[in-house]
C-alpha cells in the first residue's frame, strides 16, 4: 500500500542513508586516512542493532552483543594503531 509512511522512510533512506551518508564517507576518506575512515563502516551494524533494540524492542542475544563487541574492539584497534604512527 502506498501510504504516508512508505514515502517517508523512502525519502529518508535516499536522503540519509543514500546522499548524506556517502557524501560524509568521501569527504572524509578525502580529508583523512583511507583505513582509518574505512573502518568506521563496521560500525554501521552494531549501530542498528542498538537502534533496533532501543525503537522496535528488539532482544539483543548473547552472540549479537558479541559480534558487537568485536566489531567495536576492532574499529578501537585499527583507530589506535594508525593514530600511533
Amino acid at each position: 500500500d502506498w501510504t504516508g509512511e512508505l514515502f517517508i522512510s523512502i525519502a529518508y533512506l535516499v536522503l540519509a542513508n543514500s546522499i548524506v551518508s556517502i557524501s560524509l564517507f568521501v569527504g572524509l576518506v578525502q580529508r583523512g586516512d583511507a583505513t582509518r575512515i574505512s573502518s568506521l563502516m563496521y560500525l554501521v551494524p552494531p549501530l542498528a542493532m542498538l537502534v533496533a533494540w532501543a525503537i522496535l524492542g528488539e532482544v539483543m542475544t548473547p552472540m549479537a552483543m558479541a559480534g558487537m563487541g568485536v566489531c567495536v574492539t576492532g574499529v578501537w584497534l585499527v583507530n589506535r594503531a594508525t593514530r600511533a604512527q
